[in-house]
């Protein structure tokens, strides 16, 4: 995709300051982040189908080490992302929906106090604690992503950050909107129970 963010495997960061351990604990709590705090956003936004580039910006954060080989002047690290991911790649035969647009993709739990988003301390671990601004509900807004007639992730494939864990009733609700009858409903799955695993993208 031409307009998606362009990527790359590594990047080299330089500090000040002097530094003699063997080894130092780094933690990456996303795009803008602040030190020791992880934001999950309740309200998040994806332009481009197939492209996750969103995610430091909504939530994704990780963990590492830094190690020096001896005679080394740089450290060099493998960050572990933690964050869990949930991307979506919906279809349908039905021809009544079939022209419509997805606006906006809604991820929410039947229990107000479950914490899918919110801001926390980030341990070395990558695990989160003390949860405050909690919300049991994530949005993404999309750009009028279309709906195909087979699962076709570079078409709509959109990717949501949660807070890893097991949540019970869990709902995910489309807003589609018909742009020649100008109808806009929603649709909405809820499954028992979903664990969204730290560290990896669930289908």
């Amino acid at each position: 995709n031409p307009t998606a963010v362009k990527r790359v495997a590594k990047a080299k960061f330089w500090f000040s300051g002097t530094f003699m351990a063997s080894s130092y604990p780094v933690r990456y709590t996303g795009k803008n982040g602040v030190k020791d705090k992880v934001t999950i956003k309740a309200a998040q936004s994806q332009s481009i189908p197939n492209d996750a580039s969103h995610i430091g910006e909504d939530g994704d954060f990780g963990v590492a080490t830094a190690t020096k080989p001896a005679g080394s002047e740089a450290y060099a690290f493998t960050l572990d992302h933690k964050a869990a991911y949930v991307t979506f790649m919906p279809y349908t035969n039905q021809g009544v929906i079939a022209g419509a647009k997805i606006q906006k993709i809604r991820v929410f739990t039947g229990n107000t106090s479950d914490a899918l988003a919110g801001t926390f301390d980030l341990a070395d671990d990558g695990t989160l604690s003390n949860p405050t601004s909690t919300s049991n509900s994530i949005e993404l807004a999309v750009n009028n992503f279309s709906i195909p007639s087979t699962e076709t992730y570079a078409t709509n494939a959109a990717t949501m950050v949660v807070n890893p864990g097991t949540y019970s009733n869990v709902s995910i609700e489309y807003t589609l909107h018909d742009p020649v009858s100008n109808v806009t409903g929603t649709i909405t799955k809820t499954y028992p129970s979903v664990t969204f695993t730290a560290g990896r993208n669930k289908k």
